[in-house]
């Protein structure tokens, strides 16, 4: 996706001088932030799109593009049965709120939905 997006988020970077690749992933990819184990593929698959995200940030960080991660919480849909602490127009609110405050030094860092916290992973 990114690939195909990279002559528009090049005019961004014209018009604005830097643009961002934002991907929402999960704490749950987080090798240093998991206390409680489990859920393998689930989080195998977060902790590769992280390592992919940080690889694009390295590959596209000479052109003034950056690379977000988005942890959007335990949003309340039915991919956890409708069980989820956080409404999804609370937590879309958080990550356009962390994608519009970004810095290119931001970069491959995770970002929390609800304060806009850097999340170790």
């Amino acid at each position: 996706m990114a690939r195909a997006l990279l002559p528009n988020l090049r005019l961004a970077v014209s018009a604005e001088g830097s643009a961002f690749v934002a991907q929402a992933t999960s704490r749950m990819g987080s090798i240093t932030d998991n206390g409680s184990g489990g859920v393998y593929g689930y989080r195998a698959s977060k902790t590769a799109l992280n390592m992919i995200i940080k690889s694009l940030a390295l590959d596209l960080e000479k052109e003034k593009l950056g690379c977000l991660l988005l942890h959007p919480g335990y949003v309340n849909t039915a991919l956890v049965g409708f069980q989820g602490t956080v409404s999804p127009e609370d937590s879309v609110k958080g990550l356009t709120k962390s994608i519009a405050n970004a810095k290119l030094e931001d970069s491959a860092k995770m970002f929390h939905f609800e304060k806009g916290d850097v999340l170790p992973w």
